[in-house]
């Protein structure tokens, strides 16, 4: 066995870097660890929307993304969603784009309006929650494009008044969906392009939650 050992030794390297990677992309549901204020009933409607979600499609954990609410920065090409990334080091700010990779079934992130209104104790403010999908491979029993079909599985799940979110509308369109990040690009610099098998749109809800509020 052991002269063979030269031979299996990077065939065992490369399956423990397969399998490092394997359970790098297991975790799909980006979440927070301490969330308060907005982020509370975001957080909560994240994780209820992935659960039901994949149920509802043929999706799992290394082929669909649920984030929460990103940042709205600035690059050379405008404004992209961008997400932050603790450290320990000492001033380093770090913040990940949120990228949409083709070979994916689809991702969801969240967003909120620039401004809030205050009465009584309780904050309300815009927000908006927003999908790129592959319509193909999530209604791959549909032979028309599924877009309908995909948009409805997700207003349904919204206009259950749940978390304290109010469902008031939906967009569809890249110049309406992305308004606020006019710089979207995928990892490789290409714009990201709504026609089939891609779609993308949004739902905009309106939230009422407690400030104060802290989770951990």
């Amino acid at each position: 066995m052991l002269p063979m050992l030269p031979l299996l030794l990077p065939l065992i390297l490369n399956f423990q870097l397969l399998k490092s990677q394997l359970l790098k992309r297991k975790m799909s549901l980006h979440i927070k660890n301490s969330v308060s204020g907005v982020d509370i009933p975001i957080q909560n409607l994240q994780k209820f929307l992935y659960k039901k979600l994949k149920a509802l499609w043929p999706v799992d954990d290394s082929n669909f993304d649920g984030y929460g609410r990103v940042y709205r920065n600035s690059n050379d090409k405008g404004y992209i969603p961008e997400l932050f990334e603790s450290s320990t080091e000492p001033g380093n700010t770090k913040y990940k784009p949120v990228y949409f990779n083709k070979s994916n079934k689809g991702l969801f992130f969240f967003s909120t309006d620039d401004q809030e209104t205050y009465k009584d104790g309780t904050a309300t403010v815009r927000v908006y929650l927003i999908f790129i999908v592959n319509v193909a491979l999530l209604k791959d029993k549909i032979p028309h494009r599924g877009d309908e079909e995909v948009r409805n599985d997700v207003r349904q799940l919204c206009s259950l008044g749940l978390h304290e979110m109010s469902l008031t509308g939906t967009e569809t369109g890249f110049s309406n969906v992305f308004k606020q990040f006019n710089g979207l690009v995928n990892k490789d610099g290409e714009v990201f392009e709504d026609r089939h098998p891609l779609y993308c749109f949004k739902i905009n809800m309106q939230l009422a939650y407690q400030p104060a509020e802290i989770k951990c």
